[in-house]
């Protein structure tokens, strides 16, 4: 995979979840935020209405980790090999969210199994049925969940879903065009 493919997977992070970039890509800690025993950080989201929120931090170590325990867990299409870490380019700053790293390798996933259902839409049934169906999953995966995404990310997600299931690839093809060139 090229640095220039890694790029691309960052832009979709950005744009997906700019809550965990906003503090993944940032070393600094704020005031609201103290170290734990293990000398990590940990900071409460004032923006939180009744119910503050805790985030808890890593550094690049545990946050590749993260990614290759998350990536350990996914089920990739026949013929594609997900990178095994995450580029070091994703990780310029001296500490990350926690969940970062499964956001990373999950959206590596979406695009593998959304290019995989284009591959084989109108051609094979079967395996056009079975990439639809890894896509179903994501709504209940941890990247899609609270704060990570936005409604209009799910919203937009699951209207892909439903046109391919249709058999309108409209949707899915725009989203690999647009944030998928690692998986083509």
């Amino acid at each position: 995979m090229s640095h220039r493919q890694f790029r691309t997977i960052a832009a979709v992070i950005v744009a997906v979840s700019m809550g965990i970039i906003g503090f993944a890509g940032c070393g600094l800690r704020s005031d609201n935020s103290s170290a734990t025993s293990d000398g990590r950080s940990s900071v409460v989201d004032s923006q939180s209405d009744d119910s503050q929120q805790q985030h808890s931090f890593t550094d690049k170590e545990g946050i590749q980790k993260e990614y290759q325990q998350s990536l350990a867990q996914l089920q990739f299409p026949e013929g594609f090999t997900p990178p095994e870490t995450m580029n070091e380019q994703l990780l310029q700053a001296d500490s990350y969210e926690k969940g970062f790293g499964d956001s990373a390798v999950s959206f590596v996933w979406v695009c593998a199994w959304e290019q995989d259902w284009l591959d084989h839409y109108a051609t094979d049934e079967q395996a056009a049925a079975v990439a639809l169906e890894q896509l179903g999953k994501a709504k209940d995966m941890p990247f899609m969940q609270g704060a990570r995404v936005d409604d209009n990310t799910r919203e937009y997600m699951q209207t892909n879903l439903d046109k391919a299931a249709l058999g309108d690839a409209s949707g899915i093809q725009q989203d690999v065009d647009a944030n998928c060139t690692a998986a083509q």
